[in-house]
Parts: C-alpha cells; sequence; structure tokens
C-alpha cells in the first residue's frame, strides 16, 4: 500500500514525493504523540513542593533528549532529501514550484522543532488535571482567607506603631498582675490617684496581621499600608464581631482541600479553632502558632519545631500566662515548642502553580517562538544547499564563520577606542544590514548583467541566511539608543515570522532568475 502510494506521488506530485514529507509528518506526529505521553506520565503534580520552577527546569532531560531525537531525525530526513534535486541541473522551475518547496521544507522542520513543545502540553495538561480554572481560583480564595488564621511566626502578627491601634481592653476586665506581662499593653499614670492605668494590648495579635509579612520582613511603613487587603480586613472583622461561624466554615474548606490532594496535618478544625479564637486580642505565641510548611527530614507531618522566647504560653488575659521579651535573647533563653502543623504552603504553592499553568503562557510562548525561529533558520539552510553545489555551500558557511570572527575582533577594537558601547552596538548591527544591501545589490546586479555566476553562488547564500535576521537586525539598529520592553522585543520576533513567510514569494523569484545564469 505504502509502495503504491510512494509510486503515485513520484509521477503526479514528484516535489511531494522528493520531499518525503508524508513519511515525515507520520513520524513527526508520532513522536509529538510520544514525548506528550512520557512528559504526562513524568509530570508530579502532587503538592509536595515548596517551590514550582518552569517546566523547561523541571523536565530539562526530557527536553535535552528531545532535542538529541530531533538532530537525528533531521540528518536521516536530509540524507533521503538530498539524493534527487533536479533544480540543481535542471533550472525550469517556477515561482510557485520553488516558493512550495521551501514552505515544505519549513513545514518539516517545524515539525521536529515543535517536539519540545509537546512535552510542555503534556506537562500542562497534567497539572489541569489536577482543578479546573475556577476550582483553582476558588481554592486560592479560601487559602488567602485563611493565611491570617495559620499563625506561623510573631512577626507576621506584631504591633507597629503608626500603623496599628491598640487593641482596647474590655471595660469590666480585671488584669492579674500574676499572670500577666504588662509590658504587652499601653499605659498612663494617674499621680493624683497613684495609679497606673492600662489602654490597650499591643502584644503579637491576629488583629496586627500584615499580608505578605510571613516573607519579608523590612517592610517600612509606607508599604506596610499598601499591603492591606480586603480580605485580611474581611477576617479580622469576623474576629471582632465574633462571627465563629465564618471562621469555621473557611476553617472546613481547608480541610477539605487538604484531604482532596492528600495531605496531612495534626489538627482537626475543632483543635485548629481552639487553638487561635481566644478573645478579646486574639494573642500569637507559642501555645497559638501553627507550621505552616513541612521540612521534609526534620520534623514528622504532625509536629514541627518551632522556637519561641522563655516559655511563652499565652492564652487570653483573662486566665492564661503571657509573657514576652522584646530585648535580645542568649541562646540558652530560647526554648523549643512542638507545634501541630497545617500543610498552607503546599496547597498554596499548589494552586498558585495551577493558576499559573492556565493563565502564564510564557512558557509556551517563549518554547514556541524559539521553535519557530530555529525552524525558519533550518528551513533556510536546507533550501540555499538545494539550490547550491554543496562545496559552494560550505565555503558560504566558512565564510560566514570568518565575518563572524571579524565582526567580533572589530568590536573588541571600538569598544578600546569608543567609550560608547551603544554606539558600538549601532556600529556593528549597520555593518550587517550593509551586508545584506550590498548581498542584494549584487545579485540583483549579476541577474541583470548575465554573465557567469562567479562568486555570486556563495552570496545567494549569504543572502538567504540574513533574511530571517533582517528584521531584527534593522530593529535593534534603530532601538539601540533608547531602552527595550521585553514585550516589544518578542512582538517584533513573532512579526518576523510572517514577513519572513511572505517575502519568500519575491525571493523564490529572485533565485529562479538567478539560477537560470551560466555558472562559466
Amino acid at each position: 500500500m505504502i509502495k503504491k502510494i510512494q509510486n503515485y506521488l513520484l509521477l503526479h506530485h514528484p516535489l511531494i514525493w522528493n520531499t518525503r514529507i508524508i513519511p515525515m509528518l507520520l513520524i513527526t506526529t508520532g513522536l509529538h504523540l510520544l514525548f506528550f505521553g512520557i512528559s504526562y506520565i513524568v509530570t508530579d503534580n502532587h503538592f509536595d513542593h515548596y517551590h514550582y520552577y518552569s517546566v523547561i527546569s523541571e523536565l530539562g532531560l526530557l527536553y535535552f533528549f528531545s532535542i538529541v531525537v530531533g538532530i537525528i531525525l533531521l540528518i536521516s530526513w536530509l540524507v533521503f532529501y538530498n539524493r534527487n534535486n533536479g533544480f540543481k541541473t535542471f533550472y525550469p522551475r517556477k515561482t510557485s514550484q520553488l516558493y512550495l518547496e521551501w514552505i515544505l521544507i519549513f513545514i518539516i522542520t517545524t515539525g521536529i522543532a515543535f517536539i519540545p513543545l509537546s512535552i510542555t502540553k503534556g506537562y500542562i495538561v497534567k497539572w489541569k488535571k489536577v482543578a479546573t480554572l475556577s476550582e483553582a481560583q476558588e481554592a486560592h480564595n479560601i487559602l488567602e482567607k485563611a493565611d491570617i488564621l495559620i499563625p506561623y511566626k510573631e512577626n507576621c502578627y506584631k504591633y507597629r506603631t503608626n500603623y496599628h491601634n491598640p487593641i482596647s481592653i474590655p471595660e469590666g476586665t480585671i488584669l492579674n498582675r500574676n499572670n500577666i506581662d504588662f509590658s504587652l499593653f499601653t499605659s498612663h499614670y494617674l499621680s493624683q490617684k497613684g495609679i497606673t492605668v492600662y489602654d490597650g494590648y499591643i502584644g503579637p495579635s491576629l488583629f496586627f496581621y500584615i499580608d505578605g509579612y510571613k516573607y519579608y520582613d523590612d517592610y517600612d511603613n509606607y508599604n506596610l499600608k499598601s499591603k492591606e487587603t480586603s480580605t485580611s480586613k474581611l477576617i479580622k472583622n469576623w474576629l471582632k464581631n465574633g462571627q465563629k461561624d465564618s471562621i469555621c466554615a473557611i476553617m472546613k474548606n481547608f480541610k477539605e482541600l487538604q484531604e482532596k490532594q492528600n495531605l496531612k496535618g495534626g489538627l482537626t478544625v475543632e483543635q485548629w479553632f481552639a487553638r487561635i479564637y481566644k478573645p478579646p486580642f486574639f494573642p500569637v505565641n507559642g501555645s497559638s502558632v501553627i507550621v505552616n510548611y513541612n521540612i521534609r527530614g526534620n520534623q514528622d507531618y504532625n509536629y514541627g519545631r518551632t522556637y519561641f522566647y522563655n516559655n511563652i504560653d499565652t492564652n487570653s488575659i483573662l486566665d492564661s500566662t503571657i509573657q514576652n521579651k522584646s530585648a535580645y535573647i542568649s541562646s540558652s533563653e530560647i526554648k523549643p515548642y512542638s507545634s501541630p502543623y497545617l500543610p498552607y504552603d503546599e496547597l498554596h504553592n499548589g494552586y498558585s502553580h495551577i493558576l499559573d499553568v492556565y493563565n502564564d503562557y510564557s512558557d509556551l510562548k517563549g518554547i514556541t517562538l524559539f521553535a519557530l525561529s530555529v525552524s525558519i533558520a533550518i528551513s533556510f539552510f536546507v533550501f540555499s544547499f538545494r539550490i547550491t553545489k554543496g562545496k559552494n555551500w560550505l565555503t558560504a558557511f566558512i565564510s560566514t564563520g570568518v565575518l563572524l570572527l571579524l565582526t567580533a575582533l572589530l568590536a573588541v577594537v571600538l569598544n578600546l577606542c569608543i567609550d560608547d558601547r551603544s554606539m558600538n552596538a549601532l556600529l556593528i548591527l549597520l555593518l550587517w544590514v550593509a551586508l545584506f544591501v550590498a548581498l542584494f545589490i549584487q545579485i540583483l546586479n549579476k541577474i541583470e548583467v548575465k554573465g557567469s555566476k562567479g562568486r555570486s553562488v556563495i552570496y545567494i547564500n549569504l543572502f538567504l541566511w540574513l533574511i530571517p535576521c533582517i528584521i531584527p537586525l534593522l530593529y535593534f539598529s534603530f532601538s539601540n539608543l533608547r531602552e527595550n520592553s521585553d514585550d516589544e522585543i518578542l512582538t517584533m520576533f513573532w512579526l518576523n515570522i510572517p514577513i519572513v513567510i511572505a517575502s519568500m514569494w519575491y525571493i523564490s523569484s529572485l533565485i529562479r532568475k538567478w539560477k537560470s545564469i551560466g555558472d562559466e
């Protein structure tokens, strides 16, 4: 069956037969499915990472292997493709035929270059299987609300002058001098009565929570204000108004996410609530702290080691001890506490990664753009080899290497002579633009004069290889003296691809005319 198809193509569609595009499409499709499947299988979408890297970092070895396979496939295809090349001997070919041949080459090289893209797609599909976009958004919303209710360290909940107001002491509350650290309260002295009046609580508290302070400890007051979110305000209002049902609902939702992802934790909802719900001050200390991530090898899934000062064991001011030291403390005074663990960071980082998979296409776009750029470059190298002899192609290749070396030497000399890197870069870029223009003029002149090809067999190769580069060269030349955004540069490279594809129609016509010139 395959032999009959090949014979039919040879007789009726020799260009399709000669490029081997049908078997190449079948082979590349199989490789795409294979690498997609491998990527899907090896991708770890369990919530057991403290940090998630890019897909390239996660599956770097698989990407490398796919590139090696692509190179082997490309070489194998070129061996068969270059066995028959009538254009080297018989130039009568229509412009449309030359253009179509380059398009077919481009399709094949794109199919090979896109193999790493299938790895990325397998990774993305595996992660999207964990949760839909709406489910991930809802989970992220739950975790954002639960964040304030998992006090990991005191520093996030400290009272800060010029930002917080002291927590008022309820009327009628009696402070027991024997079990209260009065340094945690603001006070003023009434000299007439000879007594000290305590006005408000300023010790670590859920009310003093600052968004993001778990990760950044050096915010100034301006940045602290900018970090206060509507979510943290909402939770603080629930605490202030005694909305226990709303708080418990968040805790239950958190535990459901934890169970859904098969993560362990050392607290039930009731234990969690009892640990942190201590009105009216909701203090944060050794008796309320909860470890929010698992350090493998140093703790089990139920308890972690958290260090606090001098046996701090703060409950409500009515029936518990409140002790704290603001001064520096020696290591001998620091005592470890076994603190229960809730997998907040695992859930937060996991669902944030899923949202990135849905919303951040930078990896996918970057690999796609890189693959297309490589594909176009290879297609021009292959096409130029088709229209000239191997010896001429190799001479042009070596000449290009020499030109690049001379350019590097010139850049060094310019940097030594002219103390302006922007101007030096501009001169180097314009030099290559000028080379492209000179080659183009030389080829047009050769077509007009209709003498022998001479050195134009080398010029035509250099000219073709510079075509995909000319727009980036022009862009960086004209924008060299100003700052360019990454988005603007990427847009330029994206626009370069369709422009090059369209320009190849004219280039095909130019090559056809050039080929009609005699070799000697």
